[in-house]
């Protein structure tokens, strides 16, 4: 009895839509056949009852219903051919895509899904038509935004955290057919990379890439919030010294190399509750969370641990760093607390570097002051405001004068009388010492070029030269037109380098004084025995003239023994040499006794503008007449 039912059931479930499709027709057909053969086979047996044509108009209108039958089951033939086309399609392009599908009918029962799903581990069910949600075992987030979708008819999307660290872009929606929902499809897509690219993106806007500390940005909104929650905090404003010097000699991979490792110092130094950030170059700040005793605590650690050797490229290298400190006070914002820090770090360089400096309001005037006189001396360039003054070096056994030495002069028209030691460091820091060299170079080279003509066609001029003009590559190609323009011969010209600029980087220094030497013009080292005073150096380098410091001068005649040693070293290299600072008699005949050769100072003259050296320039040479 129960073998029918099981056999149609089996079967039919199992059979496809085409075979169901025919069996429909074969019964269809059937049924319209049997009452047309029946009519027919009644007429022929003679056994049926009214007209005829009653009867033959029964078996037409069977026949009929019988096409009919035939054209609608072609029809829903077609219909349903289709549509197995269509779902073909659609699993095909489900099994291609590149993100999971998941499709539930209106009860929430699995109908399809494709590969995705196990690959993006989205369930580890086994899947099979039929199974309600639970039985699928989607993730607790996806199954809810499923449900939430089957009930509400809404678009849902999430973003879910997988096995692995991974991340899946999720949306839920449903699925229309003349604007009723049939069910609910639910796309997984994997968004991991996507994410971890996002993350390395955020992680770079708010992170230096060479040290991976915190970078300008982090660390001002980090200190914003520190003020604004009323913590006591306090900024370590620090830089390497001599950090170009370095980079320049070890190379740039070096230089970062020392970066890398001074920021790991920071770190290890200061407390886990500070923050540490690179802010550009070769600063770094560090924040600090207390008064200033534990600033400056903090601070003078930091110096201490960058004074042992860093291990660069196998080479032990010194570099050590400058700290400014400023503490928050009442009234203070990010802006002026980072200000603050860059004042007092400043103010650490000034001191000698390799120390800590606190900020205090004296400081912040100081810089103010700094930065007018800055703005006027590029104005005095502009407008001409830099003049010349000479001072006369002469012959120490007759007096006969040999140069004029041409020293830059600054009267401001609002700040008055500038004096060279303030003014000259500040044109080399804001680079106008080029703007500046040039044109005390030029006006001294045309000058003397005149009263070469006039008074003595031997007379020399001596130029003071910066270390930032040796540095720049145009200074043998503008002393070379100088010369040219001012019609002045290159050995009448001798430019004067200290001792302290010449140790920067002798080799560079080394190539361009050769090439000026190799021109003809002059070169004299300035200031003698202040610095490096090495008899190598002195023989290896072009120098033909050698000026002893005014302190050794100063001392003259009770310390003539010192004086009478540099004169020596001097005269072992081959230059001739210069007692600069001679102001009585008594230094002119101890100078002359040692055996110098030039003297130059107040006795015989001070500097003196162009019209007032002229002057004296012919009264000199007439008194020897």
């Amino acid at each position: 009895m129960n073998r029918p039912d099981r056999f149609s059931t089996a079967r039919w479930q199992t059979m496809s839509t085409s075979s169901r499709l025919g069996l429909l027709r074969v019964a269809a057909y059937t049924l319209v056949a049997l009452p047309a053969v029946w009519l027919l086979l009644m007429i022929s047996l003679g056994d049926v009852t009214g007209p005829w044509w009653m009867t033959v108009l029964g078996v037409l209108t069977i026949l009929m219903v019988g096409v009919l039958v035939h054209g609608a089951g072609r029809a829903l033939a077609q219909a349903l051919d289709d549509r197995d086309q269509v779902v073909a399609l659609l699993d095909s392009c489900l099994s291609a895509a590149p993100v999971a599908f998941v499709i539930v009918d209106p009860d929430g029962r699995l109908r399809r899904w494709n590969q995705a799903v196990a690959r993006l581990q989205l369930t580890d069910q086994d899947l099979r038509p039929g199974l309600d949600l639970e039985q699928v075992g989607l993730p607790p987030e996806v199954d809810d935004m499923v449900r939430t979708t089957l009930a509400s008819g809404e678009r849902r999307t999430t973003m879910v955290c997988g096995r692995d660290d991974s991340h899946w872009s999720v949306e839920s929606f449903p699925v229309l057919v003349a604007e009723r929902t049939v069910g609910v499809a639910t796309m997984a897509s994997d968004v991991t990379e996507r994410r971890r690219s996002e993350l390395r993106l955020a992680h770079l806007a708010t992170h230096d890439p060479l040290t991976g500390l915190a970078n300008r940005s982090l660390f001002t909104q980090r200190l914003t919030d520190r003020l604004e929650a009323g913590t006591r905090v306090g900024v370590l404003w620090c830089d390497v010294d001599y950090f170009k010097v370095l980079n320049d000699a070890l190379g740039h991979g070096a230089g970062d190399a020392l970066l890398v490792e001074l920021g790991q110092r920071l770190l290890g130094v200061v407390s886990s509750s500070h923050d540490v950030a690179r802010i550009g170059g070769d600063e770094f700040a560090v924040l600090v969370d207390g008064a200033w005793e534990e600033a400056h605590r903090t601070a003078e650690a930091m110096c201490a641990v960058m004074r042992k050797p860093f291990d660069v490229d196998g080479r032990q290298v010194t570099a050590t760093i400058s700290i400014g400190v400023a503490v928050a006070g009442y009234r203070d914002t990010p802006d002026s607390l980072l200000r603050d820090a860059d004042v007092a770090l400043y103010q650490a360089k000034e001191r000698g570097r390799d120390q800590v400096a606190v900020y205090d309001d004296g400081a912040r005037a100081a810089l103010e002051q700094r930065l007018s006189v800055g703005e006027a001396l590029r104005k005095a360039l502009d407008d001409g405001e830099i003049s010349v003054a000479y001072q006369p070096v002469l012959h120490v056994d007759d007096g006969r004068i040999s140069a004029f030495e041409a020293l830059a002069r600054w009267r401001s028209s609002t700040l008055g009388e500038v004096p060279p030691s303030q003014f000259i460091p500040l044109a080399e820091d804001l680079g106008l010492i080029d703007r500046l060299g040039e044109q005390v170079l030029r006006e001294a080279c045309a000058q003397v070029s005149a009263w070469r003509h006039v008074y003595d066609p031997d007379l020399r001029v001596a130029v003071n030269v910066s270390g930032r003009q040796l540095d720049h590559a145009g200074l043998l190609a503008s002393v070379r037109q100088i010369l040219t323009e001012t019609d002045l011969a290159p050995d009448a010209l001798e430019l004067e380098v200290t001792e302290s600029v010449l140790m920067r980087d002798l080799a560079s220094t080394f190539t361009v004084l050769d090439q000026l030497h190799d021109d003809g013009v002059h070169i004299a080292l300035d200031d003698f025995g202040t610095g490096y005073s090495s008899l190598a150096y002195l023989q290896d380098l072009p120098i033909d003239t050698i000026k002893v410091d005014r302190s050794f001068t100063r001392r003259l005649p009770a310390d003539s023994a010192m004086f009478s040693q540099l004169i020596a070293l001097a005269a072992v290299a081959g230059s001739r040499t210069v007692a600069e600072g001679v102001e009585t008699l008594e230094q002119w005949k101890a100078a002359e006794l040692v055996g110098t050769d030039l003297v130059q100072g107040f006795l015989f003259a001070q500097p003196m503008p162009a019209a007032a050296a002229e002057a004296w320039l012919a009264d000199h040479q007439a008194s020897r007449r």
